[in-house]
């Protein structure tokens, strides 16, 4: 089955509607949870629920997004400047998300050493650390682009390099060294290494250039995966190892995912939704950056002092509502270019 697409904003190229829809629901998710960790003042354990389950699959799902975009994506090669730019602006954007944590939620005082930590990446910081990871995965895209892919379509290839991926959970290097803590894991402060989570991103490749799957065979080692983070859950009364993961926690979201993208695929390919509404699917790294802004500067203003349980409810809301309007702008902004 071939991914149809629909145009997603004016002037803008044609796209995968499922693709555009998964990443949506990943960053309305992402954002409800960010409210509940940096606003709820001792949340409900149901809204502890959310925020566990959206933490366990985000990242993963994130990387597989992004892998399942790279293997759609069968242009010409590009300029270097062209690989190279959204590279230049994730840089950018991690420092500002990490500034601002720094300043409105930490409200650290600024020395050479924070600063220096900063701008080299040596430690990463507040709700920042998927930008730094995103950072350095779009430099080795713009690298090893034909590798990851030629990897990723092949089954015979990705197990193996998924295999060693999955080892590299065993090496931490607790050491705050630049850039060290986006490839491997540490145990200094939270990180998202993206070694670890690379098999996520080579099944994405492998999913867009094979579209006939998930198989049988796929599905009941999602369900193994899943069910041994409950078995855990259960008997441990905590989540598999994250910072930094383990293999359970890699391979935990497994079925949640899946489901996800079955979910995409059949709504994104039957129904045609507003563009409007899966801009921040189209724009994710847009809409970390400025949902991150908003979160911690309603954090500056009113604390932990929300009162009512339902006020985290409609903050996420409003902020996923400005996100997606911010998301239209943008896409507003390349259609006039495309002209």
């Amino acid at each position: 089955m071939t991914a149809v697409t629909s145009r997603t904003g004016v002037g803008a190229p044609a796209r995968a509607a499922d693709l555009d829809l998964f990443k949506t629901m990943l960053v309305w998710g992402m954002i409800t949870a960010h409210c509940i960790q940096l606003l709820a003042f001792r949340p409900k354990p149901a809204a502890m629920a959310i925020s566990d389950v959206v933490n366990l699959i985000t990242f993963s799902g994130f990387m597989f997004a992004f892998g399942w975009g790279l293997g759609l994506s069968r242009g010409a090669p590009k300029s270097w400047w062209a690989r190279f730019k959204p590279v230049l602006l994730l840089g950018l954007a991690t420092w500002v998300s990490e500034f601002a944590f720094m300043a409105l939620v930490d409200k650290a005082k600024f020395d050479a050493e924070l600063v220096w930590n900063i701008l080299t990446f040596s430690r990463l910081y507040g709700w920042s650390e998927f930008l730094a990871s995103f950072f350095v995965l779009y430099a080795v895209i713009a690298v090893a682009r034909p590798w990851l892919i030629a990897i990723g379509e092949r089954w015979y290839l990705m197990l193996p390099a998924a295999i060693a991926c999955l080892a590299s959970t065993w090496i931490v290097v607790s050491l705050d060294a630049p850039l060290l803590a986006t490839l491997v894991g540490t145990t200094n402060f939270a990180s998202f290494p993206i070694l670890p989570y690379l098999p996520w991103f080579l099944l994405g490749v492998h999913y867009a250039r094979n579209p006939d799957r998930p198989r049988a065979v796929e599905w009941v080692l999602a369900i193994i995966a899943t069910a041994l983070v409950v078995l855990h859950f259960r008997h441990f009364g905590e989540y598999p190892g994250r910072f930094p993961p383990t293999v359970l926690w890699v391979a935990g979201p497994a079925l949640i995912l899946m489901l996800y993208l079955m979910f995409a695929r059949f709504i994104g390919r039957r129904v045609r939704i507003p563009a409007m509404l899966l801009g921040t699917g189209r724009h994710v790294l847009a809409a970390l950056l400025v949902s991150n802004l908003i979160i911690f500067g309603l954090r500056f203003i009113v604390g932990f002092r929300l009162g009512q349980w339902w006020w985290t409810p409609v903050l996420a809301v409003s902020t996923i509502a400005a996100v997606t309007l911010w998301a239209s702008v943008l896409d507003w902004r390349r259609g006039r270019q495309a002209r």
